[in-house]
C-alpha cells in the first residue's frame, strides 16, 4: 500500500509504515514512523528465502502455542507509536503470510490502543495479480479522497 500511496502523490497522508516498506526510500523518513516490525528484520538480508520461511514458521508456531493475550501473529507492533499517530485509516496488506503483518495483528494493536473500528477504518489490500493491483489502487485512492489521481494512475 505504501508504494501505491506514493504513486498517488498522497504521501502526506502516510504516518506509519512497516519495517519492510522501503520503497521509495522516503517512506521511512520523518514524519513517518515504523510502526510494525518483523522480529527478524536485522538478519533477513543475509538469509536465503528458505531460511526466512523456516524462521517465520517457527515464530508463528511459538505464537500459536503461547497462552497469553498477546497479538495472534508474529509481527511486532509498536503500540505507543501507533497511538501517537492516531490513524484514521490503517491499510493492511495480506499478500504474503511471511512478509506482511496479519490483519489480526493490526486489529489487536488498534484495539489495544483504543482505536476501535469507528475511530480507525481498516482497509485490506492484497494485490497478487495485475487486476488485484488495479483494484488496490482504486480502493486506496477512494479511501484517501484522491480518486482522480487513482484514475490517472490506472
Amino acid at each position: 500500500a505504501t508504494e501505491i500511496i506514493y504513486a498517488l502523490n498522497a504521501q502526506s497522508t502516510l504516518a506509519g509504515v512497516t519495517s519492510v516498506c522501503d520503497y521509495p526510500s522516503e517512506a521511512r523518513c520523518s514524519p513517518r514512523r515504523v510502526i510494525c516490525r518483523s522480529p527478524m528484520d536485522m538478519d533477513a538480508g543475509s538469509m536465503t528465502s528458505e531460511e526466512v520461511s523456516s524462521i517465520m514458521e517457527d515464530l508463528k508456531l511459538q505464537r500459536e502455542l503461547a497462552l497469553d493475550d498477546g497479538p495472534p501473529g508474529h509481527w511486532l507492533i509498536d503500540g505507543k507509536a501507533l497511538k501517537s499517530i492516531m490513524p484514521s485509516v490503517a491499510f493492511v496488506q495480506n499478500t504474503c503470510d511471511i512478509c506482511d503483518a496479519a490483519t489480526d495483528d493490526v486489529m489487536h494493536a488498534l484495539k489495544d490502543c483504543g482505536l476501535e473500528s469507528g475511530d480507525c477504518a481498516t482497509v485490506k489490500v492484497s494485490p497478487t495479480t495485475l487486476e488485484g493491483l488495479f483494484d488496490s489502487i482504486e480502493t486506496i485512492s477512494n479511501k484517501l479522497g484522491v480518486r482522480d489521481c487513482g484514475e490517472d494512475l490506472l
